[in-house]
């Protein structure tokens, strides 16, 4: 079975089925936002996608379960408490 995830200014399409033969769509998320792409990371199993939304702006959310919940990724935090040297 090959999954495919496909990014289009719709919203993210995940596919399956094996080449050669049709593909089936089995998740769509985003409904209505650009998303620019997409990947699942290899060692996790972690999704990544980064959407662009008019109103919000670029984001990159992640799922562990692509027909489960998706959470925003946090950017760079900078330490709370920083000493001066």
């Amino acid at each position: 079975m090959t999954e495919l995830l496909v990014g289009t200014r719709k919203g993210l399409f995940v596919l399956d089925g094996e080449p050669g033969t049709g593909f089936e769509i089995t998740a769509r998320r985003f409904e209505g936002e650009p998303v620019d792409y997409a990947m699942r990371d290899p060692r996790s199993g972690r999704v990544f996608a980064a959407v662009s939304s008019p109103f919000y702006g670029p984001r990159i959310w992640y799922s562990d379960d692509l027909c489960g919940k998706w959470q925003p990724a946090r950017g760079v935090a900078l330490p709370k408490a920083a000493t001066r040297r």
